[in-house]
């Protein structure tokens, strides 16, 4: 790959300046933690129902950005997960059973906004030194009927056994006992999710460099967030280039669940992020498929992550692609410190210094561009061949 050495050198610079520290992620665990405590009270309504708050999400995988815009603040999107079934609850007992308990942490925390109930979830603002957006989705475990579904899916079983059910005042039966929830698995996505991580051993590698700095006393000890592999670091960066770009029509944005997910198949291991990246882009656009489901969850390929695409949308996405990969070429082809700094400012919103930049390009001015960039169609995938 030509001119690797100068496109590696850029993308850990943006890296640093994008990567939110660790403090940001110990105080999101704080948070949900401190919750869980709350439900798991004596007084708690939903105790006896083993309460369960885990994150999902940027913040699950290790993938969290800072925002294009100081003032917007963090999504930290949780799950409580509660034993009971569909049998003596609707989704609306459940959601306002979980609600409560939301709204009474929120008074015991002394929050000045309280809680609002949004479509699927409850959301409460907060902020000290960090603006945090926290979105409470209730779930139960998943009905045997979807576990089966599932497993005939050929979807593997640790991922199965983490599916749950939600709510969502939407829909027609949300009031009524039935046996037919809407459908989630965050942690199932997230297991696979780590898979793909390790492809190629770096996330196993990233472990074992921990466990021997005595950072953290046992494996099941390690967040995701910590390992920092080379799958996290293009889906971070690609986000960020998208919210760059749709910074000024953020509903018209590819999801970052696309995102992440096309990432993810496309990834082959690559250690270099500059190989990483390359390659991520140029297979990416192979793994939406002509035909429904357009991009499957892969932990429950009946789900359509596509499924409120329109035209405009989808044509986003394809232009996004074809920018992106336009956008990480041109890293490699910069020759002076004004164009690598002007570059990182209009494609990622990224203030490059100039000794970084002189750092960058001490080794590579002059040398021949990274990639060659093929136009992509509003319609259709393309390669980008390194």
């Amino acid at each position: 790959m030509k001119n690797k050495d100068q496109i590696t050198k850029t993308l850990r610079e943006l890296i640093e300046l994008l990567d939110i520290p660790p403090s940001y992620y110990d105080k999101a665990v704080a948070r949900y933690k401190s919750m869980a405590d709350h439900f798991h009270r004596p007084q708690s309504a939903i105790r006896h129902l083993d309460p369960l708050v885990h994150p999902q999400g940027s913040f699950r995988l290790g993938t969290v950005t800072r925002p294009i815009f100081p003032d917007e603040g963090y999504d930290l999107d949780l799950v409580c997960r509660v034993l009971a079934n569909k049998e003596n609850l609707t989704q609306k007992d459940l959601k306002e059973l979980i609600g409560e308990e939301v709204i009474s942490y929120s008074k015991a925390q002394g929050f000045k906004q309280p809680p609002k109930e949004k479509r699927r979830c409850w959301t409460q603002q907060y902020q000290d030194d960090v603006n945090f957006h926290m979105d409470v989705l209730p779930g139960i475990p998943a009905g045997e009927r979807y576990r089966q579904l599932l497993l005939e899916a050929r979807v593997d079983k640790r991922q199965v056994d983490e599916a749950i059910n939600i709510t969502d005042k939407e829909e027609s039966n949300y009031a009524q006992i039935s046996p037919d929830w809407p459908r989630s698995n965050p942690r199932g996505f997230a297991l696979w999710f780590e898979e793909r991580m390790d492809v190629g051993g770096h996330a196993t590698s990233s472990r074992k460099i921990l466990l021997e700095s005595k950072s953290y006393g046992s494996t099941d000890k390690i967040p995701a967030y910590a390992l920092k592999t080379p799958l996290q670091r293009v889906v971070q960066l690609l986000k960020r280039h998208r919210d760059q770009m749709f910074k000024d029509d953020p509903d018209g944005k590819p999801i970052s669940i696309i995102l992440t997910t096309l990432a993810a198949r496309a990834y082959q291991g690559e250690a270099d992020i500059a190989e990483a990246i390359a390659g991520v882009l140029s297979r990416m656009g192979d793994f939406v498929s002509a035909s429904k489901p357009r991009i499957p969850n892969p932990v429950d390929p009946t789900e359509d992550f596509t499924d409120r695409w329109d035209a405009t949308k989808e044509n986003n996405f394809w232009n996004w692609l074809r920018q992106a990969r336009e956008a990480f070429a041109y890293l490699g082809r910069a020759t002076t410190e004004a164009e690598l700094i002007e570059a990182c400012k209009n494609d990622f919103r990224l203030t490059l210094s100039s000794d970084a930049a002189r750092k960058v390009l001490g080794s590579a001015v002059g040398a021949p561009s990274i990639v060659g960039v093929t136009k992509v169609s509003d319609s259709a995938p393309s390669s980008w061949a390194p």
